[in-house]
């Protein structure tokens, strides 16, 4: 059987994440969704760097992640910049119920299949 090759044994450069932990209302987690889906996705599809977007929620407690790809640093940090996901935030502040903590990392790392 074949392993499977790191990014870094095929000589892929480094990716680049955000992460950004949220709180949601319970109550309010589909509404959540539905305004990432609408909302966020859209925009970070559209940067430069682009590699891809995830969220991921516990529906019993609110707590989620979300988690973009960049082939850039500049595309992981966009965010702390304002521009247009700054001016998104204001739709979920209502869902949520304290404010999001983002944090930018190198992924030095991947296997994907």
């Amino acid at each position: 059987m074949r392993q499977a090759q790191s990014d870094t044994e095929r000589g892929v450069r480094s990716m680049f994440a955000r992460t950004i932990t949220v709180r949601f209302k319970v109550d309010r987690v589909d509404e959540a969704i539905r305004i990432y889906e609408q909302n966020i996705v859209p925009i970070a599809r559209s940067l430069e760097g682009y590699k891809g977007i995830y969220l991921l929620v516990d529906r019993e407690t609110g707590n989620g992640i979300s988690l973009s790809l960049w082939s850039e640093e500049e595309g992981a940090v966009a965010g702390k910049q304002g521009g247009r996901f700054a001016e998104e935030m204001p739709k979920l502040a209502d869902v949520m119920t304290v404010p999001p903590v983002a944090e930018s990392f190198e992924c030095p790392v991947s296997y994907v299949r």
